[in-house]
């Protein structure tokens, strides 16, 4: 695996906030399909397609989204799917 370098994202300015957010919002609906659907490859294709501002944003929106009353073991369950032999 290559080596990874610390890139620092800005916080989207006031202008462009609505438009980040937006955008995170339909690629959070996205990937949520995607794990399910897709094999690991493709997620990971897709996730490098994604503006860094919007992909921070994403990442934020899908924490958001996880069910904080769920066991670690009820929310890993589907992970085992990913797995590639």
């Amino acid at each position: 695996m290559g080596a990874v370098t610390q890139q620092r994202v800005a916080k989207p300015t006031r202008s462009a906030h609505r438009h980040v957010v937006k955008a995170a919002q339909e690629r959070a609906l996205e990937l949520v399909e995607m794990v399910r659907e897709e094999s690991p490859d493709a997620v990971w294709a897709r996730l490098q397609t994604i503006k860094p501002d919007v992909l921070f944003a994403t990442v934020i929106l899908v924490a958001a989204m996880v069910p904080a009353d769920k066991t670690v073991a009820e929310l890993w369950a589907w992970a085992d799917t990913l797995v590639v032999e």
